[in-house]
């Protein structure tokens, strides 16, 4: 269950999850930092080679996830050029997002989907 979110994982994706709650700690953005502080977890998985997904496709990952019940979809996306874009940036320095991007294994052309709860989601931590 903390690997892939299910006891019945489909396993032809490798899209594990990734406990990044320590790196994100003491970072600005209050939604993880409040997520944390109330015994919760921040856990990303890794959409290797999604780094150029638009916009449009996002909004409708939000809205999913919205469906079972998360409040919303924290994203970054690492550029071919090496920055970044990202729903939280601004709350964070560049040295934690940084180790944020190296605790998913973050490469150009990246897209981590990052979700904080506090109760355990069906399919989701």
């Amino acid at each position: 269950m903390n690997r892939y979110g299910s006891d019945k994982p489909d396993l032809r994706f490798g899209m594990e999850l990734k406990d990044v709650s320590d790196v994100v700690k003491d970072c600005g953005f209050g939604v993880f930092t409040s997520a944390l502080e109330q015994g919760g977890s921040v856990r990303g998985i890794n959409a290797k080679g999604q780094g150029s997904m638009p916009r449009k496709k996002i909004d409708k990952l939000v809205e999913f996830v919205k469906g079972y019940g998360a409040k919303g979809l924290a994203y970054l996306s690492v550029q071919e050029d090496g920055s970044y874009k990202s729903s939280f940036a601004k709350f964070m320095t560049e040295e934690e997002l940084k180790n944020l991007v190296a605790a998913m294994d973050g490469k150009p052309e990246t897209y981590f989907y990052l979700q904080q709860t506090r109760i355990k989601l069906y399919g989701m931590y």
